[in-house]
């Protein structure tokens, strides 16, 4: 999704996976409150179909004019040029779902996935890893900012 700053939605689990997995250990978690404008956020985490064919619409815009590769341009890469190179595009946060963002094979212990049909593989995903990347610091009236982990660290930081 780009530059800014991220944060998992509603589900600790994920930020903690995120820290074990990508960061060694070696993390911090913070929470904040946000107002969640559908017009400021642009939601690909299926609160908003209309934004999921508006992606798709972009990208294959961007695909025609060579700007995308196939298996070589990820979605940040795509947010990237909309938000530099798309006056219309003027939206302070991006929501998404990362399909298989936590691994099945790597990291099993972090799955939590409710099959529909055992013989068909289609599942409800529990805690799905839903991130939001704020592009500001004040995006979406971002506020009330708190350290939440490690605990020996809760007292000692202000935002």
């Amino acid at each position: 999704m780009g530059t800014g700053y991220y944060f998992w939605e509603t589900f600790l689990v994920n930020a903690h996976w995120w820290g074990k997995a990508h960061l060694n250990g070696n993390y911090i978690i913070c929470e904040a409150e946000y107002i969640f404008d559908d017009e400021k956020i642009f939601d690909l985490s299926g609160g908003n179909p209309q934004h999921s064919a508006d992606f798709d619409e972009y990208s294959s815009y961007l695909k025609r004019q060579g700007f995308i590769k196939d298996k070589v341009t990820t979605v940040s890469k795509v947010f990237q040029f909309l938000r530099t190179h798309i006056k219309g595009f003027n939206y302070e946060a991006t929501r998404a779902y990362g399909v298989n963002s936590i691994g099945e094979k790597l990291h099993p212990e972090h799955i939590y996935r409710m099959p529909f049909e055992l013989q068909l593989g289609a599942y409800l995903d529990l805690r799905p890893a839903i991130q939001i990347c704020f592009y500001t610091k004040t995006a979406l009236n971002l506020t009330n900012y708190r350290l939440i982990y490690p605990d020996e660290f809760i007292d000692q930081y202000v935002f």
